[in-house]
């Protein structure tokens, strides 16, 4: 197979009332029930840090099964928590200039046109303010996706990448399938 193609890592998970046979039985005879697989993927790109099971692990829901390098979600986590401090204090600034303006025209000192300015730059703010909460955010749930979590209870069938491989969520190739069994009613 090639190595750009493989799936990072392949998962096959039932419920564990659903298994048959013992410890150590090969994977084909561990079910005594069909199963209905469901894929799963990492939707973010970036270098396997760490597998955290191997074949045959029983796994609960909710346990991490893969994690990527977090130090790049990290840094961007940081960057838009920077970048929306200022774009607050910008916000806070726009705010005091308009009261300020507003003070101004009042007293018959400023023009409208120094007041729409204001204004103007006051929704400037507020956009930024809103479009860097949004950047933050994201960069909040990346780091979040950067760990593959079992969505049930399971055992592990198949495990394919390891640590320093690379995924890319944006390439062509399918994306890290993890295969979770659902018994078939």
């Amino acid at each position: 197979m090639n190595s750009l193609i493989r799936p990072v890592l392949f998962l096959l998970l039932l419920p564990l009332q659903a298994l048959a046979a013992e410890e150590g039985a090969p994977a084909t005879s561990l079910f005594d029930r069909p199963v209905t697989p469901i894929r799963l993927s990492l939707p973010v790109s970036g270098v396997v840090q760490e597998v955290l099971v191997k074949v045959g692990d029983r796994v609960k829901k909710g346990a991490t099964l893969l994690r990527l390098d977090p130090r790049r979600f990290q840094y961007q986590l940081a960057a838009a928590e920077a970048a929306l401090r200022v774009a607050e204090a910008d916000f806070e600034e726009a705010e005091r200039d308009l009261n300020f303006q507003k003070e101004l025209l009042e007293r018959m000192v400023t023009t409208e046109n120094e007041m729409r300015t204001a204004r103007l730059n006051g929704v400037r703010a507020e956009a930024a303010v809103a479009a860097l909460i949004a950047a933050r955010d994201e960069a909040r749930l990346n780091l979040e996706l950067s760990e593959l979590k079992a969505p049930k209870d399971g055992v592990v069938l198949e495990r394919h990448y390891h640590p320093g491989e690379v995924i890319n969520s944006e390439q062509q190739q399918p994306p890290l399938l993890i295969r979770f069994g659902v018994e078939r009613e």
